[in-house]
């Protein structure tokens, strides 16, 4: 946990498969504030792109808790891609998915109310991160409220704040440190429609 995997504007050593824990990607502003871009966990493939086209990330990358990493060489990534151009379509298709969904976050830091963007990275860090209780309908997620502002850019304060008033409305349930549980997926969407 807290070691870099790599910092932006490093050379990649190559590309990176996730095992086990929880990545974070980060990018700094001039000012030196850092603001979490995702979070990357088991089976999540990173850097790809980077390695094979030789451009430098513009973004870090380290660990949030303990994890395991897997580097697949740079020059073993290039001699693949040179046999199998699906592999190459494969890793574009994975690194599009992720710039859709930077964009998204782009657009709702510029215009969404903090509430919605909270709403929004709980409903898809849901399915990615979150474990599933029997009812299917709730799901736990191991993030404490600071990474949760740290992926909306806002405060740990108006995490809190906003959360708070999510467990007063009977949608989330904060009762243990650490654990972010939806109750009902589907009372979070409905709640999501609300403020659009």
């Amino acid at each position: 946990a807290g070691s870099p995997v790599f910092h932006a504007e490093d050379a990649v050593k190559g590309g990176y498969v996730v095992l086990s824990g929880r990545l974070v990607a980060l990018q700094s502003s001039p000012h030196g504030k850092e603001l979490a871009l995702e979070l990357l966990s088991p089976g999540d493939v990173f850097a790809f792109s980077h390695a094979l086209t030789e451009v430098t990330p513009t973004f870090s990358v380290q660990a949030q808790i303990d994890s395991r990493i897997v580097l697949i060489p740079q020059k073993t990534l290039q001699s693949l891609a040179a046999k199998s151009p699906a592999v190459c379509v494969a890793i574009l298709k994975n690194e599009l998915q992720r710039l859709q969904r930077l964009g998204e976050l782009a657009l709702g830091l510029a215009h969404s109310r903090v509430e919605s963007r909270i709403l929004a990275t709980l409903l898809s860090l849901a399915p990615r991160l979150g474990k599933g209780t029997q009812t299917h309908e709730s799901v736990r997620l191991y993030l404490t409220r600071k990474d949760l502002a740290e992926l909306t850019g806002t405060t740990p304060e108006t995490s809190i704040r906003v959360t708070k008033s999510l467990e007063r409305k009977g949608l989330l349930d904060l009762a243990r440190p650490g654990i972010i549980k939806i109750v009902s997926l589907q009372a979070l969407r409905e709640q999501m429609l609300t403020l659009q």
